[in-house]
């Protein structure tokens, strides 16, 4: 009985760990060097660890350094491709558009922009 329990571990054990490597994005494995801006961290994506879309918007509005009632016209979208989440966060506030690249996993800012339509206006 005792031998057959321990069987029953080590199956379920195994069993996990190649479900745990084959849910690894096959980027993640590659033996190719990786810029250290491109480079995610693995971590969190083992971990499942993820941030809500409000935590993204919260981490783009920090980082504008705008408040809330400020904002005009929020959109939040999500992108999964290789197995990450992105939250793409655009608003505006006034006549300047902010978009924000954020990681579903980190919280880590990717890319952001802003475009001054005002400043696009008066140019021409």
């Amino acid at each position: 009985m005792k031998a057959i329990i321990v069987k029953a571990i080590v199956l379920t054990v195994l069993s996990a760990i190649i479900i745990l490597v084959s849910s690894i994005p096959s980027h993640a494995a590659s033996s190719e060097p990786v810029a250290a801006d491109q480079h995610r961290s693995i971590i969190p994506y083992l971990l499942q660890q993820e941030i809500s879309s409000e935590q993204a918007v919260k981490i783009a509005y920090n980082h504008a350094g705008v408040d809330k009632q400020d904002v005009l016209f929020p959109q939040v979208e999500v992108h999964i491709s290789d197995e990450y989440k992105t939250y793409r966060v655009k608003f505006y506030i006034g006549l300047t558009e902010y978009t924000y690249d954020v990681d579903g996993a980190t919280g880590k800012i990717n890319s952001f922009e802003t475009i001054d339509y005002g400043e696009i206006c008066t140019a021409r």
